[in-house]
């Protein structure tokens, strides 16, 4: 008899139903294998933060949960069928989690990561966040201290990214790329940010009032490849040793009330 499964999709809204199928599909193919004493299978996600996430509550907000609806405690005893269901869960519930946490960074030139000194600002479980997704928003690193700076570069530290510094010269056109697995529809900005007082060093590069609208089919082209110019006007001496200046890529998921940032390390040459 064959294993029955069945996901649970009914927190989603119409338009994300086209998780529904590959989901289904690919845990199926996971769990087929199975002894047939697992009659039923439940999985219940938070996904992907939608428009409604906050009518969710908090448990299935958190994580995965898993309910076999009868007999699993006579398959868990069988030791083969022990060994395939973890695999199983293991392999499905690593998908899912790099689906829902998947949402934006920059990715060129070379952003700011994680390294020592961001752990011993933020601790090692905000560290261990971003170096398994890099795309994930503020909000979801767990209490981050003071010492964070969370809302400066997410937290990345100069220390960590000597080798990463960038040289531009007034006036260059620089171009940059995002990825964004998952939009969220809100406004986005690039600006030279002086990290000492973490302050915008005059007017924004780039603008976007609406940008990574997850309603569009497609994004636009200019929302992952597009170009800033260098000020040719900045006070003397401004950014002019490696750590003083950052260019930073700033978005807000409106609905989704989600903080994204990258940060590039530059000189002015």
């Amino acid at each position: 008899m064959a294993v029955g499964l069945r996901l649970d999709f009914g927190i989603c809204s119409p338009k994300d139903a086209r998780w529904a199928r590959p989901l289904r599909l690919f845990i199926r193919s996971l769990f087929c294998p199975v002894s047939s004493s697992f009659n039923h299978i439940v999985l219940i996600t938070r996904f992907f933060h939608l428009p409604n996430f906050n009518t969710v509550s908090p448990a299935q907000r958190s994580r995965v949960f898993l309910h076999s609806l009868s007999r699993f405690h006579e398959s868990v005893h069988s030791p083969s069928n022990h060994f395939k269901m973890r695999a199983s869960i293991t392999a499905a519930t690593a998908l899912l989690a790099a689906m829902v946490s998947a949402h934006g960074n920059v990715v060129s030139p070379p952003a700011r990561g994680p390294g020592a000194a961001m752990a011993a600002a933020c601790g090692q479980e905000n560290v261990q966040a971003v170096t398994t997704d890099p795309t994930i928003p503020l909000e979801d690193l767990t209490n981050p201290p003071a010492t964070c700076q969370l809302d400066l570069c997410r937290g990345a530290k100069f220390e960590d990214n000597k080798a990463n510094v960038q040289t531009f010269k007034p006036g260059q056109v620089v171009n940059m790329k995002a990825e964004i697995p998952i939009p969220h529809e809100g406004p986005m900005n690039v600006s030279i940010v002086d990290t000492a007082t973490n302050k915008a060093i005059g007017e924004p590069l780039i603008v976007f009032d609406s940008y990574a609208d997850e309603k569009l089919a497609q994004l636009p082209a200019n929302n992952t490849d597009f170009d800033i110019t260098m000020p040719s006007n900045l006070p003397a001496g401004a950014c002019a040793q490696a750590g003083q200046c950052v260019v930073q890529w700033f978005w807000f998921g409106t609905s989704a009330k989600q903080t994204y940032e990258s940060c590039v390390d530059f000189v002015m040459g």
